[in-house]
């Protein structure tokens, strides 16, 4: 039996992986899946001061608190910047990473950055914010059918606004990309990888900023809905 910590991408909730966790507990495993500030069942504690750093510390504290050790922590989509800064924080309770289709940034990079989005996109990001009313977060509801395409049929509106500090946090790695620091759990990569993907993915939001946050957006990741089509993961360096 293995222990399953499992992170969700930007807007979502621990509630997006409601077809995973089934499957795992099925097969024995002892599951977890964490919510970040702000967001899912703690949107009452969103705010602009939430980071990067803050969704870190909510998953340290699920591994704190549920006294786990042995882990196999799984981040998808903005999860991977999660996921990479609990693994300098506590390697030591931690069996291995995997990167879901998720951001795997090098030290220093910020989501946007893993992203390579372009200032366009920034600047959209946050003028569409102001316009709604809501500056300091990143909207949703431009992505809300892309969103939708990749949880379809495990909660229809469960995407909340998420607070625009997380894409402009920093995330620190004690070792480059591409090379594994001793002691740290060895990462695994899982799903349609950016150097495709991410490209796809930030034309679509180009788009999104060109339209002033009209356009939907397309599917461009791994689905949580379908986890027995995700392809087998491969082992990378840190």
């Amino acid at each position: 039996m293995s222990s399953f910590v499992l992170v969700h991408g930007a807007w979502g909730g621990g509630w997006a992986w409601k077809k995973v966790i089934p499957l795992l507990r099925a097969a024995g495993h002892e599951v977890h899946a964490a919510t970040a500030t702000g967001l899912g069942d703690r949107v009452h504690l969103a705010g602009p001061a939430v980071d990067l750093d803050t969704h870190i510390t909510d998953v340290v504290n699920v591994l704190a608190f549920e006294d786990l050790t042995e882990v196999t922590l799984v981040g998808w989509s903005y999860g991977g910047m999660i996921i990479t800064g609990v693994a300098e924080r506590v390697p030591e309770r931690l069996a291995q990473l995997v990167y879901l289709d998720a951001l795997v940034p090098a030290d220093g990079e910020t989501s946007y950055d893993a992203e390579r989005s372009s200032e366009e996109v920034r600047a959209g990001d946050r003028a569409a914010a102001d316009a709604a009313g809501l500056p300091g977060f990143l909207l949703v509801e431009p992505y809300l059918d892309w969103l939708g395409s990749l949880t379809a049929g495990v909660r229809a509106c469960g995407h909340r606004p998420q607070q625009h500090s997380h894409l402009r946090q920093p995330c620190h790695r004690s070792a480059p990309r591409g090379r594994r620091r001793r002691g740290h759990p060895r990462p695994r990569i899982a799903g349609a990888l950016r150097t495709v993907g991410r490209r796809h993915y930030c034309r679509r939001r180009r788009a999104v900023a060109a339209s002033g946050g009209r356009r939907r957006v397309a599917p461009a990741r791994t689905p949580l809905t379908g986890p027995d089509e995700v392809p087998p993961c491969r082992h990378v360096g840190q």
